[in-house]
């Protein structure tokens, strides 16, 4: 959703810092949600009840947004913000849902459910900016009455609330779980289905680069907007319309990546090779992108003329010293960098940590420990957006962006340090004589 220009035409006296603040809340919540979530999946041994609640939170979070403009308090932008916080909490499902994905699935049709699972999941994707770009003509203030504003900026969360309704009627009425890669508690205490216990070493590297790749999305939620706006002068609906257009697109190279690991690469890729060479192709389109000394110095600044006008933007030289010096990257290389390389990127990382992640865990129920997954990125999206968009407006964005350039490098240190042991669990192991190997129940020992 556009929330920094509609939060601008809600609230004028919104900061920057409100901002920051809007979109970490959304993460904060998943931070909490998603191994609670996992966690209450794997206590009753059932997904149901707790997607229910995640959607009944969607589906409110999604009401109280389209409210925004109807409801008369001064405070609306608290509002906005409970909105994000109880979508937070439902997105934490996401999780929960993976460990699904995983449990449901053979080993070795894993990475196709997972590709398959995270195909449909990029349709979402790309179909959340074509929605947006749908009710662009609507424009603001759009169509008014004394109960409801229907614009561009409270169409979407008409066809999400539409739209989760219907998951959630379809989820209570159609959905029948079944798992094939889950060990029976029997099955586990008897040496002849021993499940070793899995490698904590494999789960902490995948937290960690899971944690680097969620900075990307972080960045994309809380900097793009407002930084493309200032170093561009885009209005506030040109921001919406733009933004939404690389949204777009970057749906559509996630959903043709996702569609081939699930039809034939995840049988032909090392799951490490992968990761690594996903890590650098993040690594070079922040380098490439870098406001790098070659570019001109000519950001759009505000003059005192249309320094309050909420339509006009630029740089705000007066407040930020940069804005006169800083150099301002081409918008095609900006926008290849932001489509093209971030999305291959990320979903080329974000397939095979998930695959090699839920392989490693081994045939047990994954709920916790895939929550755990899923709140090391939202760690990372409450972290981000508080300290990326207050570096950006402290200092401007060669600094950042050496900082995002040392996250990844940080990222691809483990899996070339350890690569031969970030491999997927093992689950019957050739032991030698006097050699054993742990497991849930204690350890087993080969003589």
């Amino acid at each position: 959703m556009a929330v920094w220009p509609y939060l601008n035409k809600l609230d004028p006296s919104a900061s920057e810092g409100f901002l920051s603040v809007t979109v970490a809340v959304y993460a904060f919540t998943q931070t909490f949600s998603a191994p609670l979530l996992g966690y209450w999946a794997n206590r009753c041994g059932r997904i149901k009840p707790p997607l229910i609640f995640a959607f009944g939170c969607l589906i409110v979070s999604n009401l109280l947004w389209m409210s925004l403009e109807s409801i008369h308090v001064s405070g609306i932008k608290w509002v906005l913000l409970l909105s994000r916080c109880l979508a937070g909490t439902g997105h934490g499902a996401v999780g929960t849902l993976r460990g699904y994905v995983a449990s449901a699935s053979t080993p070795d049709g894993r990475g196709k459910a997972i590709g398959t699972a995270a195909v449909f999941f990029s349709i979402g994707l790309a179909s959340g900016p074509i929605i947006q770009i749908a009710f662009s003509p609507l424009g603001y203030p759009g169509i008014q009455n004394d109960w409801f504003h229907f614009n561009i900026y409270t169409g979407p969360p008409l066809v999400l609330l539409v739209t989760n309704v219907a998951a959630l009627v379809l989820l209570m009425k159609c959905f029948k779980e079944t798992y094939v890669d889950v060990a029976t508690t029997d099955d586990s205490k008897s040496s002849y289905g021993v499940v070793p216990s899995y490698d904590k070493l494999v789960i902490v590297v995948c937290c960690f680069t899971w944690f680097c790749v969620a900075i990307c999305v972080a960045h994309v939620e809380s900097v793009n907007t407002p930084y493309t706006m200032m170093i561009y002068g885009w209005t506030n609906e040109e921001a919406v319309v733009y933004n939404n257009i690389m949204a777009a697109c970057q749906g559509t190279i996630d959903l043709a990546v996702f569609a081939l690991f699930a039809i034939k690469l995840e049988r032909i890729l090392d799951y490490r090779h992968s990761i690594i060479a996903g890590l650098v192709v993040l690594l070079l389109s922040y380098i490439i992108s870098f406001p790098w000394p070659m570019w001109p110095a000519d950001i759009p600044l505000l003059s005192s003329s249309n320094l309050t006008s909420p339509d006009v933007n630029g740089c705000d030289a007066h407040m930020h010293a940069w804005c006169e010096t800083s150099p301002r990257v081409n918008v095609w290389v900006y926008s290849f960098c932001f489509v093209a390389m971030l999305s291959v990127g990320f979903d080329m990382t974000t397939v095979c940590i998930i695959t090699l992640y839920s392989k490693a865990i081994g045939p047990r129920r994954q709920g916790t420990l895939q929550g755990i997954l899923w709140q090391a990125g939202c760690i990372a999206k409450t972290i981000g957006p508080l300290t990326m968009l207050h570096l950006l407006m402290a200092v401007g964005p060669q600094m950042l962006w050496l900082l995002l350039i040392g996250t990844y490098i940080c990222s691809i240190i483990p899996w070339v340090i350890h690569y031969k042991r970030l491999i997927p669990l093992v689950v019957k192991a050739e032991l030698k004589s006097g050699e054993c190997v742990k497991y849930d129940q204690g350890i087993m020992y080969r003589f």
